[in-house]
């Protein structure tokens, strides 16, 4: 009988994938600066060159700075596929963000 069969095959492994994801620095959208004021473009392709818990919200900077999809995919080897559907979710915000509510959309 395992006692912790999604932990691992020991108690000892289980102990370390908690230490592991415990000492993980965690990003926040307000840390990331998730902020509806659009960023520099150069600040934006440095964000976007280098991989980092950031990058997904300076993807959204980028759209909303009118970074084309391609040029995204250049500097960040994303699937367009995933670039696509971040692209709607970032137009939807827009959408609520000029409603004021959700009550206003329906």
């Amino acid at each position: 009988m395992k006692p912790w069969p999604s932990a691992g095959r020991s108690r000892r492994a289980c102990k370390k994938r908690s230490a592991r994801s415990k000492s993980a620095p965690t990003v926040s959208a307000a840390d990331a600066g998730a902020g509806r004021e659009i960023r520099p473009r150069d600040e934006i392709e440095r964000k976007l060159i280098t991989p980092c818990a950031e990058r997904i919200f300076y993807i959204r900077h980028a759209l909303r700075a009118g970074f084309t999809l391609e040029e995204i995919h250049r500097l960040t080897y994303i699937d367009p596929w995933f670039l696509q559907n971040i692209k709607e979710i970032v137009e939807m915000e827009e959408e609520l963000v000029k409603a004021g509510s959700l009550e206003a959309l329906v």
